[in-house]
């Protein structure tokens, strides 16, 4: 995100409010991270001792305008979080980790307004333009929609966000050949 704000221009209000919306997100992800920093520190664990994949910085490293921008990380990155969150929200507090679970459940709830965020840039600059054909022209290679789908995906999530019925279903009927995609298989 910080990337982002360097590469991209700021001479109209147009590119201010683009940046202004990618600052809040960003701040969002700064207290998420200081988050899940303090609750592996009480687990007894430091920020570090996880290995990581590069998978997300390798793509971020792609963006060159900021329908790039909203379509990777507000339309595919975030929203799977949408579904990620609630997920190991559920599973911590099966395991009665309701500590871990009350954080994924603000992530959930600062998720929805990046994902807002995304799906109103997109659906401004489109025209009239199909949504669905928008987003896919624009996501960085080799994303595909697949990846806007976390663990139990939640359609009724994204109708109540503003996702147009039809945006809804060509995304939980899309399938393509990354295994990482079929998470449940």
């Amino acid at each position: 995100m910080a990337r982002v704000l360097i590469l991209f221009p700021h001479k109209t209000e147009e590119q201010k409010l683009v940046k202004k919306s990618i600052i809040s997100s960003l701040h969002d992800e700064q207290n998420h991270l200081q988050l899940y920093t303090k609750r592996l520190n009480q687990l007894g664990y430091e920020f570090g001792d996880f290995p990581l994949n590069s998978f997300f910085w390798e793509h971020a490293l792609k963006i060159a305008k900021p329908v790039e921008y909203f379509s990777m990380m507000g339309m595919t990155f975030e929203a799977a979080n949408l579904d990620f969150a609630q997920y190991f929200s559920k599973v911590f507090k099966n395991y009665h980790d309701f500590e871990t679970a009350e954080i994924l459940d603000q992530v959930f709830e600062d998720e929805i307004s990046h994902v807002k965020i995304g799906l109103n840039y997109l659906n401004r600059w489109r025209h009239d333009r199909d949504l669905w054909d928008y987003y896919c022209e624009n996501l960085i290679y080799p994303l595909t929609p697949a990846r806007s789908r976390g663990i139990h995906f939640s359609p009724e999530i994204r109708e109540s966000m503003g996702f147009e019925e039809n945006f809804v279903k060509k995304l939980l009927d899309y399938d393509d050949s990354f295994p990482i995609t079929k998470r449940k298989h």
